[in-house]
């Protein structure tokens, strides 16, 4: 099994081509790489709603906004055969195409920040198990319930 957390600088922000580009790539990678075991691409969060220690309650914080000056992938392939297919095909495709978005400091080429992670626990559950409505999931159809297309919440400023 490969892990990683992909940290991608972006230019100019997440304007709405790329948006769309990335809804594309999630679909892709959903439906052509059977090895992709979680495929998540999101923006750093502003804040989350919890207190402190020890009871870490939940609070009702104002929104903070955030913006959109990086991506963050989530990645689990089944192996290093799956991670190289990715590589190839889906992604090579997507990043081709929208190379300009990004950041480039390494040789005229993006160059993310990654985390490899040596997964030793793993606990999961089906996405259907997690209630994601209807109209957040990438494919209607999907029994599953995909997860990969989840819109940001109103009061996050993402651009």
């Amino acid at each position: 099994m490969i892990a990683l957390v992909a940290h991608w600088k972006l230019r100019d922000g997440c304007p709405d081509e790329l948006d769309r580009a990335l809804k594309g790539l999630c679909k892709e990678v959903e439906q052509n790489e059977p090895g992709t075991l979680l495929f998540s691409v999101g923006t750093p969060g502003a804040w989350p709603p919890i207190g402190p220690p020890p009871d870490y309650e939940v609070v009702d914080l104002a929104p903070q906004p955030r913006l959109a000056n990086e991506l963050v992938f989530i990645e689990v392939y089944a192996d290093a055969e799956a991670f190289a297919a990715h590589l190839r095909g889906s992604f090579r495709v997507f990043l081709d195409r929208h190379r300009h978005r990004f950041e480039t400091p390494w040789q005229g080429q993006p160059r993310p920040t990654v985390t490899w992670i040596d997964p030793r626990w793993v606990m999961s559950r089906q996405p259907s198990a997690l209630s994601v409505p209807k109209e957040r999931r990438v494919d209607e159809g999907n029994a599953n319930g995909s997860l990969a297309d989840i819109p940001p919440r109103d009061e996050d400023a993402v651009r």
